[in-house]
């Protein structure tokens, strides 16, 4: 009697089409399109699956001849030398390359949705984590918190998003240990790195809902960018300047931007000035078209960056306590530099407005992208939010109802027309959640109050410190406040982190707030 035949695995080719997050598990996928159904079952965050690209045949074509002129390629001068493959993980871990990836794809895709520009990802933080320990840990710590924050607001269990949690404040703590060591001998490269560090812990402590400590870090940010840009300018080595001024002009427009942002919410500047002139403000006749949104948003950026210029010079007081003439001459030069700062103000906006409106007469005769139509969409908003705004007498006044009514249908095209879906959103710099709220709170008109609070009930969506949801409920509050009698209309702040100290002040609104605005209500 023959041997027993031995049993082996039929030979057959693995499946590698499962999603991404199941590949890392080294778990069967069911292949559920957008989202596989483990993932959900699993209480995971599906990373989605990889594009498989074919390469196409390539065509027969006739030889050349040789008497034929032959191609050279010019290199285009207006392109920046590309930057080192990032395919390569940057860990050995698994942990950290499943966070890393998770940020390249599923974070970066959410911070692209905002009008601001990304560059700052690709050209330093990216490149960056490849060879910086504190910007890999900060970026891990990043994906663990976007992680953390699309799977709360899905409503997945807590058991399930705590490992989140813990992995983005353990790679967050080893990102601080080696900021902290990087401190102890501040050259000007680690002062870049700890900058840079920076810009990624806001976006952490946003993600996580500590709006103070992320305002902490902007305020240490920033100011250490205009600590080392001083310190640049006056050494003598000339090379230095340039690439610092590169790295400063960056740098200084994404604080600008979050310094704007959390402005907006407490009214007073958080950011130092960093004295930049304004720039993409050249009044043109006749005016033309912007070639893009992001023209136009860079644009309506320099003419905001000349508005808080002009209304920090208004805000100064002479220095000087003497009389005589060289306070008469202090003070003349003072109300010289404001007339230089605040007549153009209205001018330069109406010329960009006029260049967008040209714009936006083109998109209506081109077949374009649904997401430059949503991006121009998000620029009208603040099209009419600033003629809004200079219309007033006052910083204080109510906004009339006409121009109210006119800036939430703005919103409302764009939020009840499919652009946003259901899944939470976090973006850089905010937008549209400050624009909606400034409404509701500089408009007495009850109709466009619920107009505001179901338009931010409608969407996921978090713009920096502007949480949809929480400012939902902070504006419910303000509502039930106002029709309990708790608070008349005309006491009540348009400064939100004002209204939020009133409004914890009342025990029937003090629940509708989250710790969060509390905090930073706290530290205004």
């Amino acid at each position: 009697m023959g041997e027993p035949k031995k049993w082996t695995r039929a030979k057959v080719p693995k499946v590698r089409s499962g999603c991404i997050t199941c590949k890392i598990r080294h778990l069967k996928c069911d292949e559920r399109k957008p989202h596989c159904q483990r993932c959900e079952n699993d209480g995971r965050v599906c990373d989605g699956y990889q594009l498989t690209l074919t390469r196409r045949p390539r065509k027969q074509t006739t030889p050349r001849h040789n008497d034929q002129t032959p191609f050279h390629r010019i290199p285009n001068a207006g392109h920046p030398q590309l930057l080192p493959s990032l395919a390569n993980d940057i860990s050995t871990v698994p942990t950290e390359v499943d966070l890393f990836h998770h940020v390249r794809t599923c974070t970066f895709e959410d911070l692209a949705s905002s009008l601001g520009p990304i560059n700052f990802w690709f050209t330093y933080a990216l490149p960056l984590a490849h060879v910086m320990e504190p910007i890999k840990y900060a970026i891990c710590a990043l994906g663990g918190a976007h992680k953390y924050f699309k799977s709360q607001h899905l409503r997945t269990s807590m058991q399930s998003i705590h490992p989140y949690e813990k992995l983005s404040v353990r790679q967050y703590n080893q990102a601080i240990h080696h900021v902290k060591s990087l401190m102890q001998t501040p050259s000007k490269e680690n002062m870049e790195v700890i900058i840079i560090c920076c810009i990624i812990f806001i976006c952490i402590e946003n993600l996580h809902g500590r709006y103070a400590e992320s305002l902490r870090h902007l305020r240490a940010g920033s100011a250490l960018l205009r600590q080392l840009h001083d310190q640049r300018s006056t050494e003598t080595n000339e090379k230095a300047p340039i690439n610092m001024s590169r790295f400063f002009e960056d740098l200084s427009g994404l604080f600008s931007r979050l310094g704007q942002d959390v402005s907006l919410y407490a009214g007073d500047d958080i950011t130092p000035d960093f004295n930049i002139p304004p720039a993409d403000t050249a009044i043109c006749h006749p005016p033309i078209p912007f070639t893009s949104t992001a023209a136009a948003e860079r644009s309506l950026h320099a003419v905001e960056r000349m508005y808080d210029a002009a209304r920090r010079l208004s805000e100064q007081e002479p220095c000087c306590t003497g009389s005589g003439a060289s306070c008469h001459d202090h003070v003349t030069e003072l109300e010289s530099n404001k007339l230089q700062w605040e007549c153009p103000l209205v001018p330069y906006f109406h010329h960009w407005s006029l260049r967008f409106d040209l714009y936006k007469e083109q998109l209506e005769h081109q077949k374009v992208l649904k997401e430059e139509i949503r991006r121009m969409r998000m620029l009208s908003i603040d099209q009419a939010l600033w003629k809004c705004f200079l219309r007033l007498e006052d910083i204080d006044d109510e906004f009339s109802l006409g121009n109210c009514d006119e800036i939430v249908q703005r919103a409302e095209s764009i939020v009840y027309s499919g652009f946003f879906g259901v899944v939470p959103v976090f973006t850089f710099d905010a937008r549209l959640i400050p624009a909606i709220t400034m409404v509701c709170v500089s408009c007495a008109d009850v109709d466009i109050h619920w107009r505001c609070i179901r338009l931010l009930r409608s969407i996921w969506r978090r713009e920096g410190i502007w949480d949809s949801q929480e400012m939902a409920n902070i504006l419910e509050a303000m509502v039930i406040a106002r029709e309990k009698d708790l608070v008349p209309w005309e006491k009540i702040p348009w400064r939100i982190s004002h209204l939020v100290k009133m409004l914890s002040s009342f025990h029937q609104t003090k629940p509708r707030i989250s710790s969060g605005h509390l905090s930073l209500a706290d530290i205004d």
